[in-house]
């Protein structure tokens, strides 16, 4: 079974939607954001992807 950071990028996913923030761990929350953004559903949390915060384009 591949790590959800890892599935995330060869899917190409803009986001991952989880059912709550401890679903993942926080060294694998930490990988997935390096590739998409993270959305929990209960409580509604939003986490934005590393590069792309703060990021000038």
């Amino acid at each position: 079974m591949l790590p959800v950071a890892d599935q995330a990028r060869n899917a190409g996913a803009d986001v991952v939607i989880l059912p709550a923030p401890d679903h993942l761990g926080p060294l694998e929350l930490n990988r997935v954001m390096d590739v998409a953004d993270v959305e929990t559903v209960l409580p509604r949390l939003s986490f934005a992807r590393w590069h792309a915060a703060g990021a000038a384009r």
